[in-house]
């Protein structure tokens, strides 16, 4: 099994990431950007969750009228992970041994899409060179002082109270079940100035990498794009979620959240 990955965004956008210029917004963004179920997720940022039966436990304590209105429990959201940078493709699997590729679902319509104009994907056929130099730029950027650490894997998608037993049972690659079609690789990194902006990461080009392709042909006509290839109208297993970490990860320090019923 092997995968591509897609990045769904406005046309006059794609030039510049083909030059590799990965545009990245804080988590914290995609906490409170509205009018895009696909993009708006309050999760975003959890750290964790605690059951009503568990606050005592772990030193949390409200007014008693607030509590007898707690029905399942509290998420922790996390002010650190809120600080983070993202930068968010849509991973394709492709079974070489079968022939077949998952038709991607059109739910993929509404990322990105806040001001309904029409959007293009662009692909990342060499994903392993683009790991490369994502891995690369990370480097450059810690050795420079300017970035903490970065990470970049899957996404796991579970259920909030799977993981309902405190703080450090999610990360910012974590999300919930219903946003699973997304199928999302993501890279997070930490600045050492903890802004709450944009940040741009150069990577170098990508030209020779990716292609621009018109959205309704990604979703639409897969087939079109992978001559050859029977598409497959349901997902495949879920392959192994892996990470690469590039820098060092104070928890300790930024390990700060707040709590949200």
């Amino acid at each position: 099994m092997r995968f591509e990955l897609y990045k769904i965004l406005d046309p006059e956008h794609a030039d510049d990431l083909r030059k590799g210029h990965l545009y990245m917004n804080t988590l914290d963004y995609f906490r409170s950007v509205e009018g895009n179920d696909a993009q708006n997720d309050f999760g975003e940022g959890m750290c964790g969750a605690l059951r009503k039966e568990q606050l005592k436990q772990y030193g949390i304590y409200f007014d008693e009228e607030l509590t007898a209105a707690i029905k399942g429990g509290v998420v922790l959201i996390s002010d650190y992970y809120g600080l983070n940078n993202l930068f968010c493709l849509y991973k394709l699997p492709i079974d070489e041994w079968n022939k077949t590729v998952v038709r991607p679902d059109s739910n993929l319509r509404q990322f990105d899409n806040i001001d309904k104009l029409e959007k293009v994907a662009v692909r990342v056929k060499g994903v392993e060179q683009f790991f490369t130099q994502v891995h690369d730029a990370l480097q450059h950027e810690i050795k420079e002082g300017i970035v903490e650490y970065g990470i970049y894997g899957d996404v796991e998608y579970s259920n909030l109270w799977s993981h309902a037993d405190g703080p450090g049972t999610r990360s910012v690659f974590h999300k919930d079940a219903k946003y699973a079609y997304q199928n999302e690789w993501r890279l997070c990194l930490l600045r050492h100035s903890l802004e709450n902006v944009p940040y741009r990461l150069s990577v170098g080009s990508l030209t020779d990498i990716t292609e621009v392709i018109p959205l309704d042909k990604f979703l639409m006509n897969t087939a079109k794009i992978y001559p050859g290839y029977t598409i497959k109208e349901i997902d495949v297993p879920k392959q192994v979620t892996t990470f690469e970490v590039v820098g060092t990860i104070n928890t300790v320090n930024h390990l700060m959240f707040s709590y949200m019923e």
